[in-house]
């Protein structure tokens, strides 16, 4: 047990874009796709993966500041602390994590031989998102078995909506056989694929065409991302009340993260072929009319197309007004902007990249889970007390919470389930 233990915590300590490679270069090397297309794979995605990394760092610290200047302009403040998914303790209750990996493996492996997933769930860093809901339960009910049950079947929720949402997922990004199982993307998929079916029934706004392309035809050369991100930047930056220095810097932020994001993409993009397509050859020949297995990988894959990013900095004033003056609303969603463009990710391939649509779709599922992550602060913080972590904030009387996974439809579900069988003890 010790030595498993000690592996697990390893993986679980590997950087997201080390692990990653890692992973797809195996990948390559066990399906027969060769040393050089795994050793290809490998760094392709590293690179990919850790470019879009420190991108969104860059991008993200730029817009709390932005945050932060819009609400100290609006002179607001609230009573719930945004901790941001840093404040989630990811593997911070040993107990709960390795039964509950060593189940979804072994049924991910068992439903995928009986034809009842195509996901292979190699993402192991982001079995946080069942994981976290599980630890919630516990520290609800003090129940262990039941918290265990819960997080096993919220994770097996997340194998089902990857199926779901692969396809839609892979068709617009261009990255065959593989898939996302984070929640933050495949909820806000999920929920964008409901909103649009409405959309599309109303006269006018269903007719309206806006995408990256569409802007870049329209405005020339103030519709190129680069330009379009310098744009955005000055005026956030005024918006903050920053001074010159300031507002040169936002503008610059964005109009590089805006530039260099595709870029980044296309690493990502060029490690997956040929690890999809030595998988895809090797399944061929094992299973007869079983072509269709997808690996999960990281979210960062769900960031490429240029209508992601530009949504991102477009809601983020929109949200720091809203979950300012909507009433209910606790908290200001400042290092939840981290979050953010995974949720935009999984809202792009369903707004098919129209970004009026994009926004629309982003900005009501945001409203939806900020009241969620408001509702669910006390659990949360009782989540972060039970593992032990921030010790220091949760014992002065701090109320915790965040976007991903705070406002989590399965976990707002899950407690309402508890409360109302008399089982939770909040």
């Amino acid at each position: 047990m010790e030595i498993f233990t000690t592996i697990v915590t390893f993986i679980t300590s590997l950087p997201t874009a080390a692990f990653t490679g890692i992973v797809m270069g195996l990948m390559c090397v066990v399906f027969r796709g060769g040393m050089k297309n795994a050793v290809r794979a490998c760094c392709c995605f590293m690179v990919g993966i850790a470019g879009i990394t420190l991108l969104i760092n860059y991008c993200v610290t730029e817009m709390q500041g932005v945050a932060e200047g819009i609400a100290s302009t609006l002179g607001i403040t609230l009573n719930v602390i945004d901790g941001g998914y840093g404040a989630i303790p990811y593997y911070g209750y040993v107990e709960l994590l390795f039964p509950a990996l060593a189940c979804i493996i072994v049924l991910d492996i068992i439903m995928i031989g009986l034809g009842w997933t195509k996901v292979l769930w190699v993402d192991i860093h982001n079995t946080w998102h069942g994981l976290f809901v599980g630890l919630i339960a516990y520290a609800i009910t003090d129940d262990y078995v039941l918290s265990l049950i819960i997080t096993v079947i919220v994770l097996i929720i997340l194998l089902k909506l990857a199926d779901f949402v692969a396809p839609r997922f892979q068709e617009f990004n261009n990255t065959p056989g593989v898939c996302c199982i984070a929640s933050s993307a495949t909820m806000a998929g999920l929920f964008t694929c409901i909103v649009m079916k409405v959309i599309d029934k109303i006269p006018g706004l269903n007719s309206i065409k806006f995408s990256a392309e569409d802007i870049q035809d329209r405005f020339g050369i103030f519709g190129e991302q680069i330009v379009l991100g310098a744009i955005i930047g000055l005026v956030l930056g005024l918006c903050a009340g920053f001074d010159i220095t300031g507002i040169l810097e936002c503008s610059v932020t964005l109009a590089a993260t805006l530039a260099l994001f595709p870029k980044m993409a296309a690493f990502v993009c060029e490690g997956i072929v040929p690890v999809t397509t030595c998988i895809m050859t090797w399944m061929k020949k094992k299973f007869k009319g079983r072509r269709d297995l997808y690996i999960a990988v990281d979210p960062a894959t769900l960031l490429g197309d240029p209508s992601v990013m530009a949504t991102f900095v477009i809601e983020v004033p929109i949200m720091i007004v809203l979950c300012l003056l909507l009433p209910g609303v606790g908290f200001i969603p400042i290092a939840s902007l981290a979050a953010l463009p995974y949720i935009v990710g999984g809202v792009a391939p369903y707004a098919r990249g129209n970004m009026v649509h994009c926004v629309i779709c982003t900005t009501l599922y945001l409203v939806l889970i900020s009241y969620i992550a408001t509702w669910m602060a006390p659990a949360i913080t009782m989540g972060i007390e039970k593992s032990g972590l921030m010790a220091d904030t949760v014992g002065n009387g701090a109320l915790l919470t965040c976007w991903d996974e705070g406002g989590s439809i399965l976990a707002g579900f899950v407690r309402m389930l508890l409360q109302l069988f008399g089982i939770a003890q909040i």
